[in-house]
């Protein structure tokens, strides 16, 4: 059951220091056991992922309070993001697809930034973004470079554009995707797709017929990729919490 808990700095020491303030997870937390207990749940079965969702909101609302006490909000840059898309009880509509699923409702986050000294509020970005990006993006927002020895894979998300495809493979149902544009090849369990998300988002309408040419050359440049990675090891397995006895899932 996840907690925010970070070290609150004052003013001097952020003046001082120029102090990150550090947050992490403590999955045994007492406010949370607290939290477990105190909240009143119509279904008990969410009462896990509701205490999770109001002590996140806590954690935020004290970071974000921190950073306007010690007079950092300004040039402070804040993301919310998720590391994969909505779990069993969300609803990803119009998106198809949750977490362990590499249809965009399984891989489609969201990103809320914040950095009032250098980008207007309330205005979407549409750049594709993907996590590894923002290790690229704070390291440039902080005026400095990676090590050379070092190279990253993402990039500065406000920096200039690049073309690039962006590469995903699971072990669960043996998936793999590349999003090109607005051009996605899929495969799940052999299952091979081809969808143009700028008219259809919810992964209806499989193009890979129409657009032969199109699906094999992301088709060809997933294998070329898959091919520089690590090979994953056969022993590799994934066990998930919920089955097809315990939830019921839709083809449609």
């Amino acid at each position: 059951m996840p907690y925010f808990s970070f070290d609150l700095v004052t003013r001097e020491e952020h003046q001082q220091q120029g102090s990150m303030i550090l947050e992490n997870f403590d999955a045994a937390s007492d406010r949370a056991v607290q939290l477990a207990a105190e909240l009143y749940i119509v279904r008990p079965e969410l009462r896990g992922c509701n205490c999770a969702i109001r002590v996140m909101d806590e954690g935020i609302g004290r970071l974000l309070a921190t950073l306007d006490e010690i007079g950092a909000r300004e040039n402070t840059l804040v993301v919310f993001t998720s590391d994969n898309g909505g779990e069993r009880y969300s609803d990803t509509y119009p998106l198809v697809g949750k977490k362990m699923d590499l249809l965009e409702g399984g891989i489609r986050v969201p990103y809320i930034v914040r950095w009032p000294a250098k980008l207007p509020g309330g205005e979407p970005f549409e750049r594709i973004a993907i996590g590894m990006d923002w290790t690229a993006t704070f390291i440039a927002a902080a005026g400095v470079t990676a090590h050379p020895d070092y190279p990253l894979d993402g990039i500065d998300l406000f920096g200039e554009t690049v073309e690039r495809n962006l590469y995903w493979r699971m072990v669960f149902r043996n998936q793999k995707a590349v999003r090109s544009g607005v051009w996605k090849y899929l495969s799940i369990e052999g299952n091979e797709f081809l969808f143009d998300l700028s008219h259809d988002e919810r992964e209806r309408a499989n193009m890979r017929y129409r657009e032969p040419e199109k699906f094999e050359e992301l088709r060809r440049a997933f294998f070329e990729w898959d091919a520089s990675m690590p090979v994953r090891p056969e022993d590799a397995t994934v066990t998930l919490e919920y089955t097809s006895e315990t939830m019921a899932k839709s083809d449609g």
